[in-house]
């Protein structure tokens, strides 16, 4: 190890070499990951993925510049890591993913700073170089409520986490041959994700196992909170509206109570896109059918969404994630925003 860490400081960067595989979105997905050293010549600490730029010396002495792309800055922030680690000229260390679409950009999982300590930067990855080591080690849903005073949770309006979806039909969707031709002719040069759109409905549900959820209840509505692009959403509990019904991202969100659980029905959404990142279109026929149930252990809640276009899939389609009271995490807010420097 100490080896390895003089010849990081003496040696000029260079690509090192590939080594274990993993796997990522299709961007990445069966490229072989790489390891590179060079020096930090530009930085953009936003959403929605926090990226530097790297000066890689090759070994023929040319120079390549690389795009490091990095997880969302609150994900980052949960695993210490911030701008006061970096610095522009700082000599790094870095183990990714190399896009198969764009030449020079790296998805990034492993980072070694000047000072020998080894950081995670996306999703749940092991340290490769450096016993001491920030991100690695996530603090489970488990530990928190055992190390609360009081363990149990009450109700549904409280702050939760999604885990493993135990349900999944949205990874081989039923699409009808229109929304084949339409899948098959995509561009991520769309994805609302990379351009700071805030999704409607279903994207704005999407779950991952670091962004929670919040529900409350105000009056006559009840708010769904999510963090990702800063979601907020309201479902009606009351049937004496009088406003005009109009077609909208988010759509418009009725909800009832089915024993202790809520459901809620959304139609009129306005937004062409199924998933987060656009792959597949969707139809203004498009609604969703959304259950939210409190588990006899009331730390733990099922969530559910069932969506159907007959303009996209031939059969609805139902997904059942799992989820976490969090009472130690807040809804930070997302700031997403563009950075001309890092847009390919």
């Amino acid at each position: 190890m100490k080896f390895f860490i003089t010849m990081f400081f003496l040696s000029s960067p260079l690509i090192i070499s590939n080594v274990n595989s993993h796997h990522s979105h299709a961007e990445y997905h069966g490229n072989e990951p790489i390891e590179l050293i060079g020096k930090v010549i530009a930085s953009s600490w936003s959403n929605p993925h926090v990226r530097l730029k790297l000066e890689v010396e090759n070994l023929d002495e040319s120079i390549s510049i690389w795009d490091l792309e990095f997880q969302d800055l609150i994900s980052l922030n949960r695993k210490g890591f911030d701008n006061t680690l970096v610095n522009l000229g700082d000599n790094l260390r870095v183990y990714g993913t190399p896009s198969k679409r764009r030449t020079n950009v790296l998805s990034t999982s492993n980072v070694l700073l000047p000072n020998g300590m080894e950081v995670s930067v996306r999703g749940r990855t092991q340290p490769i170089w450096s016993d001491i080591n920030r991100g690695f080690n996530r603090v489970s849903s488990e530990d928190v409520l055992n190390n609360l005073s009081d363990s149990s949770g009450h109700g549904l309006f409280r702050v939760w986490l999604p885990q493993a979806w135990s349900e999944n039909e949205f990874t081989d969707l039923p699409l009808t041959e229109k929304a084949s031709l339409e899948q098959a002719s995509y561009s991520s040069e769309i994805d609302p994700t990379m351009l700071c759109l805030a999704p409607g409905m279903p994207a704005a549900m999407r779950t991952t196992a670091v962004h929670p959820f919040s529900l409350k209840q105000e009056g006559d509505v009840i708010i769904i909170r999510g963090e990702i692009s800063d979601i907020e959403r309201t479902v009606n509990m009351s049937t004496n509206t009088q406003e005009e019904i109009k077609f909208s991202p988010l759509g418009y969100s009725t909800g009832s109570w089915e024993g202790d659980s809520l459901v809620i029905h959304t139609s009129n959404i306005d937004w062409p896109y199924f998933d987060h990142i656009g792959t597949v279109r969707q139809s203004k026929m498009v609604n969703t059918l959304e259950k939210f149930t409190v588990g006899e252990d009331t730390n733990y809640m099922t969530y559910s969404i069932t969506v159907s276009d007959p303009e996209t899939f031939t059969r609805p389609v139902t997904a059942v994630i799992p989820m976490i009271w969090r009472p130690d995490m807040t809804i930070n807010p997302y700031e997403c925003s563009l950075n001309d420097n890092f847009i390919h």
